[in-house]
């Protein structure tokens, strides 16, 4: 997704920060039934398809000139994580003894939010590196 937005005209989190938008998306949590939030699922999705029109904005056209570049980005990006995650399975701690801090470092386009990290010293064999690098020769990056 963010690979589309950096072509886009339009500016998605400016226009979900809109006014319109809050309102919609207000209408949508009270909704009662399915039929209602569908309703008000298609005035969303309609509100933002006539702000791309406005901007002169074919998403189709977006996405077919764009979905190759897109493909190769992503996945350049799971290879990174999968490097990332069988270093994270392999890594152990030289120990106080060593200049080398042994720290694993994240793909640099990964954001992870400060209250989502895990405590290293919490580390258990359900950690996702674990899961992902045990599997290493049957996904394909």
């Amino acid at each position: 997704m963010i690979f589309f937005h950096k072509h886009s005209k339009v500016s998605f989190k400016e226009l979900c920060g809109s006014n319109k938008y809050k309102e919609l998306q207000e209408s949508l949590e009270k909704t009662q039934t399915s039929d209602e939030a569908e309703r008000v699922q298609n005035q969303i999705d309609q509100f933002l398809l006539n702000e791309c029109k406005s901007a002169g904005q074919n998403n189709i056209q977006l996405v077919r000139e764009n979905l190759s570049d897109a493909l190769k980005d992503h996945q350049r990006k799971r290879q990174a994580v999968l490097s990332y995650a069988v270093e994270k399975e392999n890594y152990r701690d030289p120990g106080a003894w060593t200049t080398d801090n042994g720290i694993v470092e994240e793909p640099s386009f990964w954001e992870v939010p400060d209250k989502a990290r895990v405590d290293p010293a919490l580390r258990n064999k359900t950690q996702w590196f674990n899961i992902v690098a045990s599997m290493k020769d049957k996904i394909i990056p």
